[in-house]
């Protein structure tokens, strides 16, 4: 291969050979990286539902719902909608909502 004679050449040469180990070196980032994301793809699948459903099953167990009265009473011991629902029929002024608190002392139903 002969020498550049002139500047520009000089300078598409540079350029050229630094475009080259740019794409050698985002070839062997994705090589790389790939298989390391198709990995965590595949743990994360395995194990994301296995663990979430114990947690919902948790949360729905420890679920309280809690019916208020007409008289401005309330009882947060009832462990579904439904259920407390059932126990207000009749009563238009007392209703049910889903307690955010913890009852560890409450009864259940």
């Amino acid at each position: 291969m002969e020498p550049p004679s002139s500047i520009t050449e000089l300078t598409l040469l540079a350029v050229d050979n630094h475009l080259h180990q740019l794409w050698e070196g985002t070839i062997m980032r994705a090589t790389i990286a790939l298989p390391c994301i198709i990995v965590a793809a595949q743990l994360l699948s395995a194990t994301g539902p296995a663990q979430a459903a114990p947690a919902k099953a948790k949360a729905q167990a420890a679920e309280r719902w809690c019916l208020r009265t007409e008289s401005g009473g309330s009882d947060c011991g009832y462990r579904s909608l439904e259920q407390c629902n059932a126990t207000r029929a009749g009563n238009a002024y007392s209703f049910c909502w889903r307690s955010r608190r913890e009852h560890k002392g409450t009864p259940g139903r």
